[in-house]
């Protein structure tokens, strides 16, 4: 039986390993020709069980579709409308999405049209417990055949389970964005591309590692910060038992992912520079934020993992140090780019970045402390179980940021309903845009984000007043959450609209005044 499989906990190199006495025990009730194979199967049960975990955790999260999960698939919807033939699509997601508008929003707005948002955050959980299983199998690759630590339990099985219980991979579990196959790409193109060192079929793992890396990189452009991570590991992990196939899988790996991306680029992805620029490489923060305040807030959502890591690192750093620094420095590298820029928005999915890389050290020290036996084995214990109740309770609290917009479609549907025809301005539309997109079309939709509406020559909030004052707009939801709404808020009355409704959420203050045109008052 070959030890280098997806799940199984022998070596990479193929040498045997001592069966764990519990699969020994159960196994030896089996007739001695079925224990082979029963015994295949026994090693794959610790990792059923941590993606068993990590689905029901997920899954159990439940919120209203978020302004990303929305816009996404409400523009996958537009634009296979448009092609189509119907309604051009409404604006240039081109320009200010951070992945390519024709890839993942294609597929969401497929699967939304088959099973809603549950299904499209379905994919994005298969998506996740696929990367859970691909860093298991790279840290086994990496760190299994090393002889000098002597594993009682691989170390794959531990960094598995650090990986899939982090408060920001159990969050994109159940999130309906780019960010989910983009990762899992990633964490493919590690497992696959360490492998292609251990295999004699060399160029074709690593071409597939650099073509998955390119897929990664058209699905979210930040994931390109990483990419350079993953062929240096491809290098670094096979330069000690094979030299010339290293050196081969990573510059042929590097050479099929640069090929795939100017490809793209002198081909269907030369209207996506612009988004580039402004969303990933030109970037800066519109509220900036002190660099100690993000940093906190990551170690507030995934502190137990990326001390894990840094434990690990500790542990591997004499033997391997070329290879723990690289760990490390693919760890920190996305989220510490938008530390210096300011920026907390989606901070945390780029921490998920960071550990698919960083997975493999965080197993090698549960692996450690298992291998140490009695309070070691306890500590390990407790450990996971401590990173359990973090990760499910944080993951809990990030699901929940975003107030529930029920209610407020509700209003609003019986609003359109009265008057198909109602032109609407109001705070974060995308999620009721998205919910009643059966019912209205794209242009009844106004936002209040700034510099994104113009009317007569104007822009800011004299575009808004001026849209009101002739009509333009016969309802407006407004929360205050945005500079222009919350002026608007205390005006609303001398453009002739009177408030009809507050709309409340769930369990929070958060409220939406809903003021509708009746007439103007002199």
């Amino acid at each position: 039986m070959s030890r280098l499989s997806l799940v199984g906990d022998g070596n990479a190199l193929g040498h045997p390993v001592r069966t764990p006495l519990w699969r020994a025990a159960l196994a030896s009730f089996l007739p001695e020709a079925a224990r082979t194979r029963a015994d295949v199967w026994l090693a794959r049960l610790p990792l059923a069980g941590v993606l068993l975990l990590q689905g029901i955790i997920a899954v159990r999260l439940n919120n209203t579709a978020f302004q990303d999960e929305a816009l996404y698939i409400h523009t996958g919807h537009s634009i296979i409308d448009a092609w189509r033939g119907g309604e051009a699509i409404y604006g240039h997601p081109e320009d200010f999405f951070s992945g390519a508008p024709t890839l993942y929003p294609l597929l969401a707005a497929v699967l939304d049209s088959l099973g809603g948002l549950t299904l499209v955050r379905l994919f994005s959980a298969l998506c996740m417990l696929s990367a859970t299983v691909a860093v298991h199998w790279a840290t086994n690759l990496m760190f299994g055949d090393d002889s000098r630590f002597r594993w009682t339990v691989q170390p794959g099985i531990f960094a598995a389970l650090v990986f899939s219980l982090s408060a920001s991979v159990l969050f994109l579990t159940n999130f309906a964005t780019f960010d989910a196959p983009a990762f899992t790409a990633l964490a493919w193109a590690i497992a696959l591309g360490v492998a292609s060192v251990r295999r004699p079929y060399t160029l074709v793992w690593a071409g597939a590692a650099g073509l998955l890396c390119a897929l990664a990189v058209l699905l979210k452009y930040s994931s390109a910060i990483d990419v350079p991570f993953v062929f240096a590991t491809i290098l670094v992990t096979g330069w000690r038992a094979a030299r010339v196939r290293a050196v081969g899988a990573s510059v042929v790996g590097g050479l099929v992912c640069l090929a795939a991306l100017v490809g793209s680029v002198l081909t269907w992805a030369r209207p996506l520079l612009a988004g580039l620029g402004f969303t990933t490489t030109h970037r800066s923060s519109m509220i900036p934020q002190p660099p100690a305040h993000l940093v906190s807030q990551v170690f507030s959502w995934d502190g137990a993992p990326l001390l894990l890591i840094l434990a690990g690192a500790l542990v591997c750093l004499r033997r391997r140090p070329i290879l723990v620094t690289l760990l490390v420095l693919g760890t920190v590298a996305a989220p510490a780019a938008q530390i210096r820029m300011g920026e907390a928005t989606s901070l945390h999915k780029h921490v998920v970045l960071g550990l698919v890389i960083g997975a493999p050290l965080a197993g090698v020290a549960l692996a450690r402390l298992w291998r140490t036996g009695g309070g070691g084995t306890l500590a390990t214990v407790v450990i996971a179980w401590a990173t359990f109740l973090f990760g499910a309770s944080q993951a809990h609290t990030m699901f929940g940021n975003w107030p529930d917009t029920t209610a407020l479609k509700n209003e609003l549907a019986y609003s359109i309903d009265a008057m198909p025809w109602i032109r609407m301005v109001g705070d974060t539309p995308e999620p009721v845009q998205y919910a009643l997109q059966d019912r209205t079309e794209n242009w009844q939709w106004t936002s209040t984000y700034d510099g994104s509406f113009f009317y007569k020559d104007k822009s800011g909030i004299d575009a808004y007043r001026a849209a009101l004052e002739d009509n333009y707009f016969q309802l407006a939801y407004l929360d205050g959450s945005q500079q222009a709404s919350s002026q608007l808020m205390d005006e609303m009355a001398s453009f002739g609209f009177k408030e009809t409704s507050v709309v409340r959420t769930p369990y929070t203050d958060h409220a939406w005044h809903i003021w509708q045109r009746f007439e103007k008052l002199d």
